[in-house]
């Protein structure tokens, strides 16, 4: 391209082109740069030394909240990073980060509620040698169960329709239709423990302490143990059942749902004819004055543990449309189990967290006792949670009277 230089006046006025300057070719204008003063062509000294410091003292002042922020985010780890492997409750930390906070004390009139151990105190002189461990009572209170459609501990804002939802009666019956389909040896129940290392009080103890750790990686000792019952129950009714014993919490508490979570996707994926998911815990109710409780319940003459299913929602944003599948399965497990003792269930436990329901409608979080409990009352309650659990897969009652299968499974 031909560039044509049109000169200009020393005010900045273009002269017209010269006669031989194609008119139809394009045409750059060079124009004359404006003055600049000289004090604009140079940074004063005194303003570059004022950025300087300027620059320094926001770096200075970031650098502090950075390391304040991490002081605090350290001194809180120290406080509470080893108690944090001793909650009891299931309300912590979950997957897609939910995280509840602790509920307000349960009363004696109105146990819905879930509590957590508190946490060690910590001596006011660090160079004063360690008091003795002081001993806290365990104190036996049969939790609040005021009746099946008024039985709901709700701490979400839904409102569900109890009795519709029980007449619906989601997810029984399905047993007979599954052998149809997959074969007789095909499994319906999985049993899995997120918090698998949790355990129960000693026999014969009627006090406890701070120091007590109510967690066993032994699988004799500890919740495993528990649903190690629930499979043999579910197997001798019929139900063929498949047992996780892996313990989730035990390499990382906080971690454990999201393993657990990933564990059940997987057998889900490899025996489809699952559609029953139990996560078998054991609760932890502690008072304000440190009185450990143990849930009571009775069959005949024998004490027993409570249980408590735990059915999980989408309020607290997880992916859980149909939440109340799970609620209708567990309103036809609550009633059965009634049948068999009108103490052994504690209400129903509606949250606001998913904790990996969403994966099958037939998924029920429960609670076999609390860390007050023995480990032989848990397997009691587990004994007669299986049974009722046995008889909603089914569609039909079982033919084993629950003294007799505690003769059984619990000699």
């Amino acid at each position: 391209m031909d560039v044509y230089e049109i000169p200009v006046k020393e005010d900045g006025a273009r002269t017209d082109p010269p006669d031989e300057q194609p008119q139809s070719l394009p045409v750059c204008l060079y124009l004359p740069e404006p003055k600049r003063d000289a004090e604009e062509e140079t940074v004063k000294p005194k303003g570059r030394i004022t950025k300087i410091l300027s620059l320094f003292f926001s770096l200075l002042f970031c650098g502090a909240s950075l390391l304040y922020i991490a002081s605090g985010v350290v001194a809180l780890s120290d406080r509470h990073g080893e108690e944090d492997f001793k909650r009891m409750l299931i309300n912590e930390v979950y997957p897609d980060a939910v995280i509840e906070t602790a509920a307000p004390e349960e009363s004696a009139e109105d146990t819905e509620q879930l509590f957590a151990i508190p946490f060690e105190p910590i001596p006011d002189d660090a160079e004063e040698p360690e008091k003795p461990s002081e001993a806290y009572p365990v104190a036996a209170e049969t939790l609040a169960n005021f009746g099946l459609l008024s039985s709901l501990s709700n701490e979400t804002s839904y409102e569900p329709d109890m009795e519709k939802l029980l007449a619906e009666a989601r997810g029984n019956g399905k047993c007979a239709a599954i052998y149809g389909e997959f074969g007789a040896d095909a499994p319906v129940v999985l049993i899995v423990h997120t918090h698998g290392t949790e355990a129960y009080m000693p026999e014969g103890r009627d006090t406890y302490t701070t120091e007590d750790p109510f967690r066993s990686h032994d699988r004799d000792e500890n919740v495993v143990s528990v649903g190690d019952v629930m499979a043999k129950v579910l197997e001798s009714e019929g139900v063929n059942v498949l047992h996780c014993t892996e313990m989730f919490d035990e390499e990382s508490y906080r971690d454990s749902y999201s393993r657990s979570y990933a564990a059940v996707a997987e057998y889900l994926e490899k025996y489809p004819s699952v559609s029953y998911v139990l996560d078998v815990h054991r609760d932890s109710i502690i008072r304000d004055d440190m009185t450990n409780i143990s849930t009571l319940a009775y069959l005949g003459e024998t004490r027993i543990a409570q249980a408590m299913i735990v059915v999980g929602t989408n309020e607290g944003g997880a992916n859980h449309p149909d939440w109340e599948d799970n609620l209708s399965f567990a309103l036809s497990v609550q009633e059965n189990m009634i049948s068999k003792s009108e103490t052994l269930p504690r209400k129903i436990n509606l949250r606001c967290a998913a904790f990996n329901q969403g994966l099958c409608p037939g998924f029920l979080l429960l609670e076999i006792g609390s860390c007050g409990n023995t480990l032989r009352e848990a397997k009691c309650a587990a004994v007669l949670t299986a049974m009722s659990v046995a008889e909603a897969v089914k569609g039909e009652k079982s033919s084993l009277s629950p003294e007799d299968a505690l003769s059984v499974f619990v000699p």
